[in-house]
């Protein structure tokens, strides 16, 4: 099942100049990767530090697999020094509303057959 990666950034355009590098080596990294789907980056309309990159994998295992090379460490590093805190990252999974439901609906027959009987 498909993974989204979202990661959460404050910098502001002053800093622009030296993380663009670092995020360009990153991306370049997640594109070679085997299992990276897609990658976007994102600027909040109402905070302009405020950044987000949405990455998209094959797998949970595919984003630990690249998470865990040491030229991502080593750049995840140094962008976090040089901003000064920690890079907030989050692993979201795809929903499926429409086995939910279903499943919902054949629960509630299976009840409604109970309470009849």
């Amino acid at each position: 099942m498909a993974v989204k990666i979202v990661i959460s950034r404050h910098y502001s355009k002053d800093n622009l100049t030296i993380l663009s590098s670092l995020l360009s080596q990153l991306a370049t990294l997640a594109e070679e990767h085997e299992g990276y789907i897609s990658g976007e980056y994102l600027q909040s309309d109402d905070d302009e530090e405020h950044h987000l990159i949405i990455s998209t994998w094959n797998s949970l295992e595919d984003w630990k697999e690249f998470s865990r090379l040491e030229q991502v460490k080593r750049l995840h590093l140094l962008i976090d020094t040089y901003l000064g805190v920690t890079t907030s990252h989050s692993l979201y999974v795809t929903e499926n509303f429409e086995s939910a439901a279903n499943t919902n609906v054949t629960e509630n027959i299976k009840l409604e057959a109970l309470a009849s009987s």
